[in-house]
């Protein structure tokens, strides 16, 4: 089972999934366009990945945008 959050501002939504401990090993990108489906999934703009970063001391974000026109959303995310 995978632990996630669904957080939602200025009209946009995601899922946020804390892969810190790096327990999902699943190809992204097919997952997100799996459960970011908003018909038969959880339904997003895209998924935020929070996982260790191999360049700084603390963590880096993966994010996975659904469409193309979403990606000013993306702004609104890491916000």
């Amino acid at each position: 089972m995978i632990e996630f959050y669904k957080y939602q501002g200025t009209g946009n939504d995601f899922i946020l999934i804390d892969n810190r401990s790096t327990n999902f090993k699943s190809d992204k990108i097919s997952f997100a366009q799996k459960w970011c489906d908003r018909r038969f999934g959880i339904g997003s703009d895209g998924i935020i990945f929070i996982q260790p970063s191999l360049a700084a001391d603390f963590m880096s974000i993966f994010i996975i945008q659904t469409e193309a026109k979403v990606f000013a959303a993306m702004d609104r995310a890491v916000r």
